[in-house]
C-alpha cells in the first residue's frame, strides 16, 4: 500500500476532494444548466486533472513537468466534452426520478 511504485499517495486524495468540492459548488441543489456543467467540468479538468494530478505524477515518478503535461494534454482536450454530455444526460434523468424520503 505504501510502496514506492504506486499504491497510496495522499496527493490524489486531495485532488479527489477538490474535484468533488468544485462539482458541489456548481451543481449541488442548483438547477441543471449547460453553463453550470461546462464550467464545473472545465474547472475540474484544468485545476485537478491538468495542474494537480500532473504535479503528483511529477512527484511520484520524477517525470519532467513539461513532459508529463504534454503526455496528458491530448486526453484533457477531448475527454471533458464527453463528460459534459454524459453528465447533462445523467443529471436530467435523475431529476425525473422521484425519491421518497
Amino acid at each position: 500500500v505504501f510502496g514506492v511504485e504506486g499504491g497510496f499517495f495522499p496527493g490524489f486524495i486531495l485532488s479527489a476532494i477538490v474535484g468533488v468540492v468544485i462539482y458541489a459548488i456548481f451543481l449541488y441543489q442548483k438547477p441543471i444548466k449547460w453553463w453550470r456543467i461546462i464550467a464545473a467540468t472545465l474547472l475540474v479538468t484544468i485545476v485537478v486533472n491538468v495542474l494537480m494530478n500532473t504535479y503528483w505524477i511529477h512527484l511520484l515518478y520524477g517525470l519532467d513537468l513539461r513532459a508529463a503535461f504534454l503526455q496528458r494534454i491530448l486526453k484533457e482536450l477531448i475527454v471533458p466534452w464527453i463528460q459534459i454530455v454524459i453528465l447533462y444526460v445523467i443529471l436530467n434523468a435523475l431529476q425525473r426520478v422521484k425519491i421518497k424520503r
